[in-house]
């Protein structure tokens, strides 16, 4: 074996052990959050969950501002003095990116805790909006370093460090607060007090363990600061973020502007549902983003081309069964959120399709950002953010919460379509291999063996889930009988290993 072909065997099985991180992390919190969300919209109801999920989303986006692009800039800088084996400038850069995003955040927090009353009831005519706001406002500080936090563990490729805390840890912690506050009678405030909460006790646990993988941090070695670069960089990401939250965010926003807080909270629940299968492919850029800096570093770009190609296919291949599920038990998801929530059930289909979308092109995002592209990135996520406003204006008053979903899904797969043309022509690579057919063609077998069954056999209550076994066993069979890769058969084993053996 030949030491390029050692090396993607070797950066191969690193990936996989973040997918299989992700596989189990995936899992478990796809339980704990989809719980969550049944207590939360059962208690709350959809009116008030509207007004928790509208307040989420606003303050998301005040989040966005206040970090600066900090955290992604700690990713890209740590990464590649990491790989230089420079530790004085990585605890410079972590130390940094922490002290200019609490002191931004922390100012931001004090202005939306004023002006929360204003943006309520000027913008979105919700009063009761206003006290969500200013509780909320709160976690900016907290939110800020947690989020600088979790890319720092990606520095040191622990992805189940970042995986746990963000996917499993934060939702588990919700739930355990937010069912004793509600049995206490506490209902909305009850909500915004477990996910504050949450966020600031996620946040000591990573301090704990970010100080185990990298006690230099809190020792004696003196940092060495590189904060123009930093900042410039980071600047440049924040406007990519911003931009990014137009396409994540707005659409919530704009329901709350042109239609209720019931709307918003009907849209949510689908989309949160829906949205559990990028989780998945969220996983593999992290673990993927500092190999991405390394590889592109060496000039390795055909490396860089195979390892997309077949973390891209991994991916897609773990989120098309979920999402055919989605698809075919659309109506029973949504109603297990309560009757009021079923209308969302189109919304829920809309969403699962632009998953398989998003989920598709692989990290072709974070390859341009990581290798030193953000201005095009930049431009990307602004004209379709842009744009993305632009249709949720024009399609939510004609078609309500489909509209929005419809204007998102547009935006997706625009803003998709583009960086796959980019890094082909900046790199000369793309995410897909021949092999990437089989997957689709067994996933479209599975679900297509479902549907005839449907004709034939009418299955009611807990047989349903019968229908479920039977589609991913079927799935199972047809991506064994059409043979793996070798790069699949690298990531099979490291994914086995990693979740039975933790190598």
């Amino acid at each position: 074996m030949g030491n390029s072909d050692f090396e993607i065997e070797y950066l191969t099985k690193q990936i996989a052990r973040g997918g299989g991180v992700a596989l189990f992390g995936q899992g478990l919190s796809k339980g704990i959050k989809f719980i969550l969300q049944v207590v939360l919209t059962r208690v709350l109801g959809s009116a008030s969950y509207g007004l928790y999920t509208l307040g989420l989303s606003a303050i998301g986006i005040i989040q966005g501002i206040s970090m600066l692009g900090l955290p992604q800039g700690t990713l890209r800088f740590g990464s590649l003095y990491l790989s230089e084996g420079k530790k004085s400038r990585v605890k410079g850069t972590i130390i940094s990116s922490f002290l200019i995003s609490l002191i931004s955040s922390a100012i931001i927090g004090i202005v939306i805790f004023f002006w929360s009353s204003t943006i309520a009831g000027k913008i979105f005519n919700e009063p009761e909006l206003g006290k969500v706001l200013k509780i909320l406002s709160l976690t900016l500080p907290f939110f800020s370093l947690f989020s600088v936090c979790m890319q720092a563990f990606l520095i040191f490729k622990k992805i189940e460090y970042s995986v746990g805390i963000e996917l499993v840890f934060i939702p588990l912690v919700s739930l355990l607060i937010v069912i004793p506050l509600f049995a206490l009678g506490l209902r909305l405030n009850g909500a915004i007090y477990a996910y504050i909460l949450s966020i600031v006790s996620s946040l000591f646990l990573g301090f704990f363990l970010l100080r185990k993988i990298f006690p230099e941090l809190f020792s004696e070695l003196k940092p060495e600061y590189e904060i123009k670069p930093l900042f410039l960089y980071s600047l440049s990401v924040l406007l990519v973020g911003l931009s990014g939250f137009l396409i994540n965010k707005v659409d919530k926003i704009m329901i709350g502007i042109f239609m209720t807080s019931q709307n918003v909270g009907i849209y949510n629940a689908a989309s949160v549902v829906a949205f559990q299968g990028s989780l998945i492919i969220y996983s593999f850029h992290g673990i993927f983003a500092p190999i991405i800096t390394d590889l592109h570093n060496k000039k390795k770009f055909s490396e860089l081309g195979l390892l997309l190609k077949s973390s891209t296919k991994w991916a897609f291949g773990l989120v098309m069964p979920l999402v055919f599920i989605f698809i075919l038990f659309s109506k029973e998801i949504m109603l297990l959120f309560g009757n009021e929530f079923l209308p969302g059930w189109s919304i829920l289909i809309t969403f699962s399709f632009i998953q398989l979308v998003n989920v598709g092109v692989g990290s072709v995002g974070y390859i341009l950002i990581m290798t030193g592209k953000e201005k095009i990135e930049l431009t990307n996520v602004t004209v379709l953010g842009l744009l993305n406003v632009v249709l949720n204006y024009f399609l939510i008053p004609k078609f309500g919460i489909l509209g929005a979903a419809i204007a998102t899904g547009i935006s997706y797969a625009l803003i998709d379509f583009a960086r796959v043309i980019e890094i082909y022509y900046f790199y000369k690579i793309h995410p897909y291999k021949f092999s990437y057919l089989k997957i689709i063609f067994a996933g479209l077998v599975a679900i297509g063996l479902v549907i005839f069954l449907r004709n034939l056999i009418e299955f009611q209550g807990w047989l349903k889930l019968l229908e479920v076994a039977i589609m991913c066993v079927v799935y199972g069979i047809m991506v064994f009988i059409m043979r793996l890769d070798k790069e699949d058969i690298i990531v099979l084993k490291a994914v086995r290993n990693k979740i039975f053996k933790e190598e």
